[in-house]
């Protein structure tokens, strides 16, 4: 995501809207979210959830209190927490992996899973480009 480097509040959305997609998902259309990578660049380590979404929805802008829609809801997939503690503390940067027990999912029209970061702390990132995020998956 691109996200700001002024202050973040608890509960407000970290970034825009994310899309995950590859031709695969397309394809198979269902299956279950292995693992979860949070690469954190200014070694933040900022508890977050990320909220993952069927179909495409409108996202919360970047710093403000997050607030999907009633309609939204209907297409949640899940939410994955990342903890404090989930994270690896290097000199100048930090790693989080969370494996969110199989969390199931099946894509909507799209073949695209969306969704958007919320933090639960109040990080103050260096740079827009400081947070990364990778999804595994197994598909069926």
């Amino acid at each position: 995501p691109v996200i700001s480097t002024g202050i973040y509040a608890s509960a407000d959305a970290l970034g825009g809207l994310l899309t995950f997609a590859h031709s695969d998902l397309q394809r198979f259309q269902s299956g279950k979210i292995w693992s979860l990578r949070v690469t954190d660049r200014a070694l933040q380590n900022a508890a977050m959830d990320l909220v993952l979404f069927s179909e495409l929805f409108v996202p919360t802008a970047d710093n403000a209190a997050f607030t999907p829609t009633d309609l939204a809801l209907d297409d949640l997939v899940g939410v994955i927490p990342i903890a404090n503690a989930n994270y690896w503390g290097f000199a100048d940067n930090a790693v989080a992996i969370v494996y969110p027990t199989e969390l199931p999912f099946i894509v909507g029209r799209g073949g695209k899973l969306f969704g958007q970061l919320v933090v639960r702390a109040t990080p103050t990132y260096v740079a827009t480009t400081d947070i990364r995020i990778r999804l595994t998956l197994k598909l069926d």
